[in-house]
């Protein structure tokens, strides 16, 4: 361009390109759209940045792990938690989001894979603007054509050749290259390379750097060979543009940085993405919209609980494809298992560890077996390709088809890990009725939610516009916001009373038994030597109805889902009859209802607070939150 051109964030610049090289020497041609993406600087505070001289702080932060430490279990007696150490030891690693633990005595252990620890005081802890420490590398090592220097390479390049090299023969060959490569350590070494050399965009074929194509067609001989050289050099002269940039002078050699790798450690204060790079084909919009994945449980067949034979129920999200989309990871996390699945597909268990300190367990079901891309133990980063959408087929014949169509799938299952972060306890259980699955599992929806925002913008869901209050239930994700604030006392696996922040005898989720001390009255039998947590779901679900019906009696406006759920987080909290207009103690809140007031709603919630006790502080802010801007954050 003649000049520079300012553009926003967000801004269309432009579409795939049309890329076509020859096929061979005798003929032919490839072709695919796509879109080349560099990143490099001459800038020279590049080392200050990289080393952090700020001393920058914030976003995601990650735990320096040496080797050799003792790994330590946790064990869990009498309602209280103690590390015991093992006779293994750890290897080197980075773990991002670190998740920290305290015992008893006031130890610090962070989590460094799943079921094992490390005391904290042991281990480095860094945020994403220490480049150098948690990876980053720069290495100048290239010639004048750009090309490494064969007889003087950098020793990391050395370094990381014989790591590749197998069978020790001096030589790769490209099954050894692309072997190492699925290791997840490997791959992240080279992506956080920052590598100075020569730009092919920098000057014209006739340039010496490069005359090695000259020396290459000569040392062929083959007319055929020419000719490709000629493309070649047609195509170098094209595509140089630096020298001619508007408002730029670049130097000839400049620093490279792989794009994928700065982007994932800028922007990853998302803790979520989507499983897929694109929307499904069961989305709003799209071909297949009547199979909403985002729709309400029970709602078609790829939501959750959907009935299936002899009384299962769906234990998934499904999402619809065209063929062999792109599955990555939502998160960083660990692979547990890679095993095959239904119907001649595969799946690909993953731990994550969200860089805001929540750990769930996903299960991407339903993929092409041939195309796996990780292994177990695998270590895998955000937005890592893990493999492609599959087809349930039986005797070879595909079992999904809609208006003729082959259907291609991603099935997510989410777990919340209360049954364990590894699979000591297996995902597939078909003792387990309706779901035949482990007893922590959750509706993914609430997950895939969240990364589909975070990639794709707003979720486009029935559920986003309002209507009568008396048509809604509590979503899954407000029912674990509700139970996350709700304090627990478990002791031998099992809930018992205790007096909660108003000295009132509870038990379970907050289920209130009197309003006195546990100490002062006759604790009925069923609750005096506890309950499992199958009864004190049963008893919180319960409980649940009694308050979604006083929001549908008392708050007579429409609702969205998020302002529903905000409702019947306060009423849980402070009691059934809060809003009713004669024995309710809110008039300002009503007001505001009677009013349609929606902003003052949220407001007068955040003066409910028993005159600023911290924790309800705390929690009508979350409530203010989650009704004015659909976030669901239950950290305290």
């Amino acid at each position: 361009m003649p000049s520079p051109v300012a553009i926003a964030a967000g801004e269309t610049i432009g579409y795939l390109g049309l890329v076509e090289t020859p096929g061979s020497l005798t003929g032919g041609k490839k072709s695919k759209h796509q879109v080349h993406l560099e990143m490099f600087t001459q800038d020279p505070r590049l080392d200050d940045v990289l080393a952090n001289k700020a001393g920058t702080k914030g976003g995601a932060t990650y735990a320096k792990v040496p080797a050799d430490l003792i790994l330590h279990e946790k064990k869990s007696e009498e309602g209280k938690s103690r590390w015991v150490a093992t006779k293994d030891k750890c290897q080197e690693a980075l773990v991002e989001s670190p998740k920290l633990e305290k015992d008893a005595a006031k130890q610090e252990w962070i989590s460094v894979s799943s079921g094992k620890y490390v005391k904290k005081e042991q281990v480095e802890l860094l945020s994403q603007h220490d480049w150098l420490k948690i990876g980053f590398k720069k290495v100048d090592g290239s010639g004048s054509d750009g090309y490494l220097d064969p007889d003087a390479p950098p020793t990391f390049f050395t370094d990381l050749v014989k790591s590749f090299d197998t069978d020790g023969n001096g030589e790769l060959s490209s099954e050894e290259i692309q072997a190492a490569l699925q290791n997840s350590s490997n791959a992240d070494q080279l992506h956080k390379l920052i590598v100075k050399h020569p730009s092919e965009w920098y000057e014209k074929s006739s340039a010496s750097s490069y005359q090695w194509l000259d020396k290459l067609m000569t040392k062929i001989g083959l007319p055929d060979f020419d000719q490709l050289v000629d493309h070649e050099k047609q195509r170098i002269d094209k595509l140089e543009w630096m020298q001619s940039a508007a408002k730029l002078t670049l130097e000839k050699e400049i620093w490279h940085v792989y794009p994928m790798a700065m982007l994932r450690n800028c922007v990853s204060n998302k803790p979520i993405i989507f499983p897929l790079k694109v929307k499904p084909e069961n989305d709003i919009g799209k071909k297949w919209e009547n199979k909403c994945w985002a729709a309400d449980e029970r709602n078609n067949a790829a939501t959750f609980s959907y009935p299936r034979n002899n009384g299962r129920k769906h234990a998934a999200r499904d999402l619809y494809t065209n063929p062999f989309e792109e599955v990555v990871a939502v998160s960083n996390g660990e692979v547990l298992q890679v095993a095959s699945f239904y119907c001649q597909t595969h799946e690909i268990t993953i731990l994550h560890r969200t860089n805001d300190g929540r750990e769930f367990i996903m299960r991407y079901g339903e993929l092409a077996p041939d195309n796996i891309k990780v292994s177990v133990g695998d270590i895998v980063i955000q937005g890592q390709s893990l493999g492609y959408t599959g087809k349930l087929l039986q005797n070879g014949i595909p079992l999904v088809k809609i208006n003729g169509s082959i259907v291609f799938m991603l099935h997510v299952e989410v777990y919340s890990c209360q049954s364990g972060s590894d699979l000591k306890k297996p995902l597939t259980n078909r003792g387990v009725r309706p779901y035949q699955r482990r007893e922590d599992l959750v509706d993914a929806i609430d997950i895939l939610k969240e990364g589909y925002h975070n990639t794709f913008g707003s979720v486009e869901r029935e559920n986003t516009a309002r209507r009568p209050a008396a048509e809604w239930k509590t979503s899954a994700q407000g029912i674990a916001f509700i139970k996350a604030w709700e304090s627990v006392e478990i002791k031998n696996g099992k809930h018992i009373p205790y007096n909660d922040s108003e000295d009132y005898c509870t038990i379970g989720y907050g289920h209130l038994i009197e309003k006195k001390r546990c100490e002062d009255i006759s604790v009925p039998s069923r609750f005096v030597h506890g309950i499992d947590d199958k009864t004190a779901l049963e008893i919180f679900s319960g409980d649940l109805s009694e308050f979604e019906n006083s929001v549908a009696r008392d708050v007579k406006i429409d609702l969205s889902q998020n302002e529903f759920d905000a409702f019947v987080s306060l009423l849980f909290n402070t009691g059934a009859n809060f809003l009713s207009p004669i024995l309710g103690k809110a008039p300002k809140l009503r007001q505001h209802i009677a009013d349609r007031n929606y902003e003052g709603i949220a407001k007068e919630f955040l003066d409910i607070t028993n005159g600023g006790e911290k924790g309800l502080v705390k929690r009508r802010k979350a409530e203010n939150n989650m009704f004015l801007n659909n976030v669901y954050d239950s950290t305290h």
